[in-house]
């Protein structure tokens, strides 16, 4: 089984995993990037900045007005640096760097939105372009380059969208906001891992930003191109296949000696909503029958 948190624990001091869900998985996390790394993604993609586009019916991009932001792309080989940060970041889900698609660095300036939508592929856009090779969406990378006032989070509603609009529920425990947050990463997977379909929960966009400029960073994992996708993302969320309060679980699956665990974020780093509001004023909640985990993980001593 590839440990995603044992990695973690190796690469980098003080990282934060915050499992958000659990089914479907939406896993964030903190602590993984320095400023220089994330600077470097800005600088790259600012100049390349264009209008952004949805896959349409064929597969190919066109424009679309339910996506108002701009994207620039970039490629992980052009420069060194930006290859180990590709590489560091893929090492968190368990999923191969070799069958990923480009990458995606998009820009929300104040009142630009997504709105809801998945990350998968319908058949017809599969067969209708060839760069996708048959390959599906398996999972979803998404690294915030920058701060936000106000606005800009990422949403998953499942039932929460009616014509595009958002109709988010802070006391709906089926409903998830992440904040953005400088430096974290949120992961989530588009395909059930036991039936190997598409997962209608993963249904998401991202919020108007209200105040200040959303930055992210997104990457898509591919799957039927290679079992290892496949059976990666299995053994994840199946090794996630008891309640998130099996404290003991946590720690064997983190395979660490140092491991602290919290039953609620701190205020300094709850930043993920799925219910009722926390009184530290932050923009986190915590969701009615749900017990927030925060597993901090330190590197061995």
């Amino acid at each position: 089984m590839h440990s995603n948190f044992s990695v973690i624990s190796r690469l980098i001091p003080g990282a934060i995993v915050n499992f958000a869900w659990k089914e479907p998985l939406v896993v964030f996390y903190d602590n993984i990037l320095t400023d220089q790394e994330i600077n470097l993604i800005i600088n790259k993609a600012t100049p390349r900045f264009r209008k952004s586009m949805v896959a349409g019916k064929n597969g190919e991009p066109e424009e679309d007005k339910s996506r108002t932001s701009d994207t620039a792309w970039i490629s992980s080989s052009e420069d060194k640096v930006l290859a180990s940060v590709v590489q560091k970041v893929v090492s968190l889900t368990g999923f191969s760097i070799k069958n990923t698609e480009s990458i995606g660095v998009n820009r929300y300036r104040s009142g630009q939105y997504f709105n809801p939508h998945y990350d998968f592929l319908e058949e017809q856009q599969l067969s209708g372009a060839p760069h996708f090779r048959g390959c599906q969406r398996a999972g979803t990378i998404l690294i915030y380059l920058s701060d936000v006032e106000e606005g800009g989070e990422t949403v998953f509603a499942r039932d929460g969208f009616l014509d595009g609009y958002f109709l988010y529920d802070e006391n709906n425990p089926d409903h998830l906001r992440v904040k953005p947050k400088r430096g974290r990463v949120l992961v989530w997977y588009d395909m059930h891992p036991y039936t190997e379909a598409i997962d209608l929960r993963t249904l998401h966009g991202g919020s108007p930003v209200i105040q200040g400029c959303a930055q992210s960073f997104k990457a898509f994992f591919l799957s039927g191109c290679s079992i290892t996708h496949l059976e990666s993302l299995k053994h994840l969320r199946s090794s996630l296949n008891k309640p998130l309060q099996d404290f003991d679980m946590l720690k064997r699956l983190a395979g660490m000696q140092k491991t602290r665990i919290a039953r609620s974020p701190s205020e300094e780093d709850a930043n993920f909503s799925g219910g009722q509001m926390n009184p530290s004023g932050d923009g986190s909640t915590t969701s009615p029958g749900r017990t927030p985990v925060r597993l901090e993980l330190l590197l061995n001593q």
